[in-house]
């Protein structure tokens, strides 16, 4: 059933259309689906050459092939998806440039007889394709959806999903029509910033746009780490330089790599600029660089992503076994070491690297342990020539000026800081002595919050989030096996963590209920 290379699609909209194996009467159903007429909705699906027709969960998409010079991955349909792993419906069948839900079986003389695989390279068919994607439905409906509206998405923008890494506790808070009493998910830091800095903040004439260079700041941190200012790019925090980075280094199919169950949002950057995503297991609930570099090597990648110490396990590796490893990180790859919690750490976790060894660019915030999440600074450690490169891509007006106060009176602050620090060591205590408390074993933690492992399988551990959620306590949870065994707690104030205390029991026995 793969179409002829000059074969003109059949009219979708006639209701005894069923050369393709459709239902009858396709087109309203397509029109009411999308809540366009079936006129507008035959318009954009025939628009440069292709036809893309659903019924609910029944998915039929084909590109007319009257166009020779039209490619399939003009569509969103050839290498995006081949790198794509969602694996949901094992009906579908994908060769480039034709994708239909057949029954299980051959489909077409040369096809290879494994319907539980999608097979996706942009191209010809072949018996046995060297790139073995996985496709559903939905991932098929949205490149549709983005086809027929009016906006013309790059093929990239097509096929991703209308997501963001973390559902928010105020989406939460939307949803139950209540604030939580305790917010202990988002690893903030509930002790707040220096009151030096908030005067900063406050004092600062916000109706000027802030220094793009944000010069004074990088002049600080230059004289606190003792490097040079050029060893130094600030950004809006560590989330939007991984994105700049990404930008940066990643094209369409370019190999990253990542611990399976990492902090997501880098996922998200690498995705979304059309990298494929590697990963490979936690060792012990610790992010693995031997396996991590390894990796890098067998698939060339550009990129490796490891946190030191890690989230959401809380685990950490001592600087010397991080330099080490760097031993076998790759040529021509870059490790992007996000130190998130480094000021939380025992000392000797922070690697002693030099600022210009161009194999690694560090990353650190001021949304942890200085609490200025919510002014959004983060800022990276690396060779001039990579810092220098940030120019080329990032918001030069994206950092506010109050926020580049407040940061700035943070770190001159430091007395503060270790105050802080010393309250989130207190605070692990008692979160480790609560879940002791409750049958739950808390892992040795160098953050700013606990992982306590619930003793049994993700199912039971989401049960107890879910009890503590619905009781008022905001926290969250690991979203891969076998780390998902563990709800996440952040550290908070007395208040906060008794509340905790007094609200854990009912939430275990809810989850002992089902």
């Amino acid at each position: 059933m793969i179409c002829a290379p000059h074969a003109r699609a059949a009219n979708p909209f006639r209701s005894d259309t069923n050369s393709l194996g459709l239902s009858r009467d396709l087109g309203p159903d397509l029109g009411r689906d999308r809540g366009v007429s079936a006129s507008a909705a035959h318009n954009a699906l025939h628009h440069s050459g292709r036809v893309l027709l659903w019924q609910g969960l029944e998915t039929v998409a084909q590109l007319a092939c009257d166009a020779p010079h039209i490619r399939p991955t003009d569509y969103g349909l050839g290498d995006a998806w081949c790198d794509t792993a969602l694996r949901q419906d094992p009906r579908m069948h994908i060769d480039g440039r034709y994708v239909s839900r057949q029954p299980a079986g051959r489909v077409g003389a040369d096809a290879p007889d494994d319907p539980g695989r999608f097979h996706g390279k942009c191209g010809a068919l072949r018996p046995d394709p060297p790139k073995r994607a996985l496709l559903t439905c939905d991932a098929l409906r949205r490149t549709v959806a983005n086809l027929m509206t009016k906006f013309a998405l790059t093929p990239l923008a097509a096929t991703l999903p209308s997501t963001v890494p973390f559902v928010g506790p105020e989406t939460q808070e939307r949803a139950m029509d209540r604030a939580f009493d305790a917010r202990l998910g988002a690893n903030e830091s509930v002790f707040g910033p220096s009151p030096k800095a908030l005067a900063a903040m406050k004092a600062a004439e916000i109706w000027m746009y802030g220094d793009p260079e944000n010069y004074d700041l990088r002049l600080a941190l230059a004289g606190h780490h003792g490097i040079s200012a050029d060893h130094i790019i600030v950004g809006e925090g560590i989330d939007g330089l991984l994105g700049y980075l990404v930008r940066l280094f990643v094209g369409q199919g370019d190999a990253v790599v990542t611990s399976d169950g990492a902090y997501p949002t880098f996922n998200y950057h690498a995705v979304g600029f059309g990298g494929t995503l590697h990963k490979v297991p936690y060792k012990d609930d610790h992010e693995d660089p031997v396996a991590l570099f390894f990796k890098a090597k067998e698939v060339g990648a550009k990129l490796v992503y490891l946190a030191n110490p890690d989230n959401p396990m809380g685990s950490w590796h001592d600087g010397a076994t991080i330099k080490a490893a760097l031993d076998d990180l790759p040529d021509g790859t870059l490790l992007i070491l996000d130190e998130a919690y480094i000021d939380c750490a025992p000392v000797g976790t922070a690697p002693n690297i030099a600022a210009d060894d161009p194999r690694v660019i560090r990353l650190r915030t001021f949304s942890k342990a200085y609490g200025l999440a919510g002014a959004r600074v983060g800022y990276a450690i690396g060779a001039p020539d990579l810092i220098a490169a940030f120019n080329k891509v990032r918001n030069h007006f994206g950092m506010n000026r109050a926020a580049q106060s407040g940061a700035l009176a943070a770190l001159a602050d430091q007395t503060y800081l270790q105050t802080v620090v010393s309250k989130i060591e207190t605070a692990r205590q008692t979160i480790s002595e609560i879940g002791r408390e409750n049958g739950l074993i808390p892992l040795p933690s160098a953050t700013n919050f606990v992982a306590l492992d619930c003793g049994r399988d993700g199912a039971h551990a989401k049960a107890v989030l879910g009890g503590l959620v619905a009781r008022g306590i905001f926290v969250r949870m690991p979203f891969s096996a076998p780390q998902n065994r563990c709800i996440r707690v952040s550290c908070g104030t007395d208040l906060n963590l008794s509340t905790l205390r007094r609200i854990l029991p009912d939430a275990i026995a809810a989850a002992e209920k089902g």
